[in-house]
């Protein structure tokens, strides 16, 4: 388990910068659409200091689509799982122990909160990366550092862009994940139930031979006469 979670990290920290990196990009991308239309996205896409955007969008949905099999690769290790923690409920039910370690559970977090905690950091970043971008395109033209002057003017909606798309952004991978933490919900309750059953069966085997309870059958605790057939009656 431990040696699963640093993998675990780091593969939400790559979810994270893929998806800061990519909603950078689409918002790049719709303010131009907006300030210039279709044929300047098209001018600012092919030639200038932003020809390196399309090249970069093809690396960012190359990651996206790492990202997403990675996503699947998960929907089916949790399945199995699954499939392990109900095979070891069905023998802790029938007395035996099951072969699976079981691990504790973690409390659950709202699903507001989770937005939030993705979407504030992510606008954030976002609207950075797209400054800081501005500003280097600027001085690669020869036109000095732009300053602030990206969020102005002509392009005061840009941050606004930004956040929109980093909202969009944190609820689609909320949604992506959905299916996910429903999966590990229903992993989480049988384990539950898997973890009373093994505690059950810990004690059972703790406890001495001696001191286990025994119950008698009826007919040593009462007597056997009582369970035998009744005399005749004298007429």
């Amino acid at each position: 388990m431990h040696r699963a979670t640093p993998r675990r990290h780091a593969a939400a920290a790559a979810t994270w910068v893929v998806a800061a990196l990519l909603g950078t990009w689409l918002g790049h991308t719709l303010e131009y659409l907006r300030v210039g239309g279709g044929p300047g996205l098209g001018r600012a896409l092919l030639a200038g200091v932003h020809a390196y955007m399309l090249p970069l969008g093809a690396l960012l949905v190359v990651a996206a689509a790492a990202g997403g099999a990675a996503c699947w690769r998960a929907w089916h290790r949790l399945g199995r799982r699954l499939d392990r923690a109900r095979d070891g409920l069905l023998r802790a039910l029938r007395g035996h122990r099951p072969d699976l370690p079981v691990p504790p559970s973690r409390p659950p977090v709202s699903l507001p909160a989770r937005l939030l905690a993705l979407w504030l950091p992510l606008a954030a970043v976002q609207v950075g990366l797209y400054l800081g971008q501005e500003n280097l395109e600027s001085a690669l033209a020869g036109a000095g550092a732009a300053g602030l002057r990206p969020l102005l003017g002509v392009h005061a909606a840009a941050a606004a862009v930004q956040i929109a798309v980093a909202l969009v952004l944190a609820a689609a991978l909320l949604l992506a994940g959905r299916l996910l933490r429903a999966r590990a919900r229903d992993l989480e309750g049988c384990e539950r139930l898997l973890r009373a059953l093994w505690g059950r069966l810990d004690r059972g085997a703790r406890t001495p031979a001696g001191a286990r309870l025994r119950l008698a059958p009826p007919a040593d605790r009462f007597g056997r006469q009582l369970w035998s057939r009744p005399p005749p009656t004298l007429p």
